[in-house]
């Protein structure tokens, strides 16, 4: 398969949550992406109605740019994307949060 093809053992996975601070969750991101792992991530309610597409929903994050004002991160889903501002995606303002599926090998 594909992970013993680039060397690699079956990773164990584990979560970030929504309500984990935006610098740990930015580095989360990049950490994964830089390692060539897509990033498994829900938006359950956003109060910024730019992001009312991604609501209740179960999306992949394919990349990122650090830009000067925010880390933006390319959003998958139904066979398109969109760069999206971390920092405005990750506060949803809501207590109950989605959060990231993270991959690490032992």
């Amino acid at each position: 398969g594909y992970l013993e093809s680039i060397g690699q053992r079956q990773p164990q996975t584990g979560a970030l949550h929504g309500s984990r601070p935006c610098p740990e969750a930015e580095q989360a991101v990049i950490r994964q992406l830089d390692a060539q792992f897509p990033v498994p991530f829900l938006t359950l309610r956003h109060q910024n109605p730019e992001f009312e597409f991604y609501g209740w929903h179960w999306y992949l994050l394919m990349g990122y740019e650090q830009r000067a004002d925010s880390l933006y991160v390319k959003a998958v889903t139904y066979g398109s994307w969109r760069w999206l501002d971390f920092r405005k995606l990750w506060d949803t303002g809501f207590s109950e949060r989605g959060g990231m599926i993270l991959f690490a090998f032992s």
